[in-house]
């Protein structure tokens, strides 16, 4: 299946966050991992985007894959 049919609609409380990894790959690479955790970690009713700066640029794709996943199809 392509990666394309994962992507959602950004919205006021969901987000997507590319990691480069294979499918089965996904549930022992560490950028994966690192993704779930942070997301897991925010507190109840206080949600914020992914921070992407630092060295985090240089592992995870951009803030809005979406529009990466239209040019694609």
């Amino acid at each position: 299946m392509p990666w394309q049919i994962a992507v959602e609609e950004p919205g006021d409380l969901r987000e997507n966050i590319e990691v480069v990894s294979s499918h089965i790959g996904l549930g022992a690479n560490p950028a994966a991992l690192f993704a779930v955790a942070d997301r897991l970690a925010q507190e109840e009713g206080r949600w914020r985007a992914f921070e992407r700066s630092s060295w985090r640029r240089f592992v995870y794709g951009p803030a809005d894959i979406s529009d990466r996943a239209r040019a694609d199809v």
